[in-house]
């Protein structure tokens, strides 16, 4: 013979019918329904394109349908390197929800502390630094969570499409305003990147108009392509956010040299996939 009790809710038991055995079924019913009451609704955001060199938010929010606590929560998420968590607020609904916001190695990553009451929320803001070198196509993120709810939903994912920003800018510049025909002259040229994001693929041309020879150039700073050469200059460069690459161009005259005034000009062409 076999006592069978439906598991929704503790049972009474049937008439007549005692024993240890039963006590142990009605025990595990009421466990049973006890979790049955964890229902976790998981939502998480962040912005649809990311920029390097800046920052960005992300809410994530945990709710408890529920009428019974979830008090094993555990919650982290695994953005890449180059993106990194540097500070978390969290906001409690519900009378004993608890929030932990530790943090490891830039993610979030929270022991079993986190308290979801019945009923209540627990909502998470990240504010997260994007390093100004990162160069993911999209940046896909996921929130882990492992709770004691039988259904639970699935992990949440955000992606966002890389959005590069530089500031660049050219500045050629001379001592002086004369030239001499048989004589020698020298130049500056300044490429400078304001940021927030790293430029790769710049490309700098300065053409030496006629009667005007470019004898010898050096570059200096971290963004120069080579250190040295003659003759014109075609250069692709790389310059972070916050540095530059300044050349220095010792040209001469042709002594039959009448053009008046002689112009030079130095040009960079910025590739299109970043908004400068």
């Amino acid at each position: 013979m076999s006592n069978r009790i439906k598991c929704n809710a503790p049972q009474r038991a049937p008439f007549g019918v005692v024993g240890k055995g039963l006590t142990a079924i009605l025990f595990l019913c009421a466990a049973a329904s006890a979790h049955a009451n964890i229902e976790l609704d998981v939502s998480f955001t962040g912005p649809s394109s990311y920029t390097p060199g800046e920052s960005g938010t992300y809410v994530l929010s945990i709710a408890n349908t529920g009428t019974t606590d979830e008090d094993g929560l555990t919650v982290s998420t695994n953005f890449p390197a180059g993106a990194t968590i540097t500070n978390v607020s969290c906001v409690e609904t519900g009378t004993g929800t608890n929030c932990d916001s530790t943090l490891s190695n830039g993610n979030l990553a929270t022991g079993a502390n986190d308290i979801v009451a019945g009923g209540g929320e627990i909502e998470y803001t990240l504010t997260v630094e994007f390093a100004s070198n990162l160069n993911l196509s999209t940046l896909t993120v996921t929130a882990d969570i492992t709770s004691g709810d039988t259904t639970p939903p699935a992990d949440p994912q955000v992606s966002s499409t890389i959005d590069r920003e530089a500031d660049l800018s050219v500045l050629k510049t001379s001592p002086g305003s004369d030239y001499t025909p048989g004589g020698i002259g020298s130049f500056e040229i300044v490429v400078a990147n304001a940021g927030p994001s790293d430029a790769s693929n710049v490309r700098l041309t300065d053409t030496a108009p006629a009667g005007m020879t470019i004898a010898s150039w050096s570059c200096t700073g971290n963004g120069c392509a080579g250190a040295n050469g003659t003759g014109n200059i075609d250069e692709t460069l790389a310059i972070a956010a916050g540095d530059n690459a300044t050349y220095a161009l010792q040209v001469t005259y042709a002594s039959s040299l009448q053009t008046d005034p002689i112009q030079n000009t130095a040009d960079i062409d910025v590739p299109g996939l970043l908004n400068d």
